[in-house]
């Protein structure tokens, strides 16, 4: 039982960290394309 809730919320992890690495690369990109234009 105790196994079988770590390998779920394993997978939640794993799903959220799908969904936010997009995001925060093209956040992250956007921002250094702005920093760059300041130098």
């Amino acid at each position: 039982m105790r196994r079988e809730r770590d390998i779920n919320s394993l997978s939640v992890e794993a799903g959220t960290a799908l969904v936010y690495s997009p995001v925060f690369l093209m956040y992250r990109h956007k921002s250094i394309e702005n920093s760059s234009k300041y130098f």
